[in-house]
């Protein structure tokens, strides 16, 4: 009975006075468990980006033999022939004129004539730009010595079509990349398609004027 007696009081007493009954401890089975150290953030490889986002190929030899494998389709030009109608009569006239002493070729691009030698004052990006810009330009006849193989004479035939903004912009440039090159250089205009050019001056005069 006194048993009883304690155990209400001690119920009242707890109540009244806000105690909190003891809770049990409870084991967790994650209590003697050791978690292994985070590992390091390792940073991710360098890749250089890309040059040009619409290739799935960097490097020259790559994107060639690539497109060459995946089939890219190539022609020959509808006309099949390397010059105009015009220019064909002009090559028959030059080797009529100079045939004895030179051979006429045609189509010769500017970056077989011209050399760019590594030089100061200019970065390689700039060098390498500034020659493709006229590495591709294709001079209509060059007219070299049998006897030395050398350069006598450079000659542009110009048409109706070198009147164009573009065109014209492209001979100030050739005109100065030639002056710069001190390669002998004509330009003749199509109506004087039957006139003997007078290379041999010009030659003399480009010669002079580097001496």
């Amino acid at each position: 009975m006194d048993a009883i007696v304690k155990y209400i009081l001690k119920f009242l007493t707890d109540f009244l006075f806000g105690k909190e009954p003891e809770k049990k401890k409870t084991t967790s089975g994650y209590r003697n468990v050791h978690f292994a150290p985070k590992a390091a953030h390792q940073p991710e490889p360098y890749v250089p980006p890309k040059k040009y986002r619409d290739s799935r190929w960097e490097e020259l030899d790559d994107l060639f033999w690539n497109m060459m494998q995946k089939g890219v389709i190539l022609r020959k030009r509808e006309s099949g022939c390397l010059l105009s109608n015009a220019e064909i009569i002009y090559r028959k006239n030059l080797e009529d004129w100079f045939g004895r002493h030179c051979y006429v070729s045609c189509q010769v691009s500017l970056g077989q004539l011209i050399d760019l030698p590594e030089q100061g004052g200019f970065s390689k990006e700039e060098q390498s730009r500034f020659f493709s810009m006229f590495s591709k330009m294709a001079m209509d006849f060059v007219i070299v010595s049998i006897k030395t193989n050398k350069i006598v004479c450079v000659i542009e035939l110009n048409d109706s079509s070198h009147k164009a903004p573009k065109r014209v912009e492209r001979d100030r440039k050739l005109l100065a990349l030639m002056k710069k090159s001190k390669i002998p250089f004509m330009f003749v205009d199509i109506s004087q398609i039957d006139v003997e050019p007078d290379i041999w001056t010009e030659r003399k005069n480009t010669l002079s004027a580097c001496s």
